[in-house]
């Protein structure tokens, strides 16, 4: 739901931590917001957040369908297509796995991003990508009551 961007958001860039990082091993290179350069090439050091909004907006939000789901696979969605944790042999496919696999359920979704974490993730970022599950799922269940 569109209203639903806003508070998303904030979900979201809580997750990926409003900071630029530039880590050597990190395949998504430069990184601000959450944004990868690798992914976003119009992504910059020092970019204002209002274009940051504006990209996750237009090439997330509204990629995944966002506009159109109920709360709160809405923010599920969103969270998914932010981080899809491509298999690194086919790396176009995590985003169009995910959106092709979309069960009714929301925590189902969320067991199947774990699932494809697990399988997928550099041994590195293994933990922290569940951990990112887990916290989306709290920060459902504190936004719903």
């Amino acid at each position: 739901m569109k209203e639903n961007f806003e508070p998303a958001l904030d979900i979201i860039l809580g997750l990926e931590l409003r900071v630029t990082t530039n880590y050597p091993d990190d395949p998504g290179k430069l990184t601000v917001w959450g944004l990868s350069q690798v992914y976003n090439p119009e992504v910059y050091d020092g970019m204002p957040e209002s274009e940051i909004k504006d990209i996750y907006y237009k090439k997330y939000w509204l990629a995944a369908g966002c506009n159109d789901a109920p709360f709160p696979m809405d923010i599920v969605l969103f969270d998914g297509i932010v981080n899809p944790q491509n298999d690194p042999d086919l790396p176009d496919r995590g985003n169009k796995e995910l959106m092709n696999l979309i069960p009714e359920n929301w925590q189902d979704f969320l067991l199947m991003r774990m699932r494809r974490y697990m399988e997928h993730s550099q041994k590195v970022y293994v933990k922290g990508h569940l951990f990112r599950v887990l916290k989306l799922y709290d920060k459902i269940k504190e936004f719903n009551k």
